[in-house]
């Protein structure tokens, strides 16, 4: 399965002073820095989701 590379591009967000406390609580316990975790955040926010297919075997013909 092959994956679209997607374009990086350079975003502007505005925070909350108390979101941003909690993100940073978040990066301490995670052990990322600030730009990092919030990296993470928005990568995950933003992601396409990738539909995920599974095979099922085919059911074995009856022997009568």
């Amino acid at each position: 399965m092959s994956e679209k590379k997607l374009k990086q591009e350079k975003i502007s967000i505005g925070v909350y002073p108390d979101v941003l406390k909690m993100i940073d609580e978040l990066a301490d316990k995670e052990h990322r820095s600030r730009s990092n975790m919030l990296d993470v955040i928005v990568r995950e926010y933003f992601r396409p989701k990738i539909e995920e297919k599974t095979i099922s075997p085919r059911p074995l013909a009856r022997k009568d």
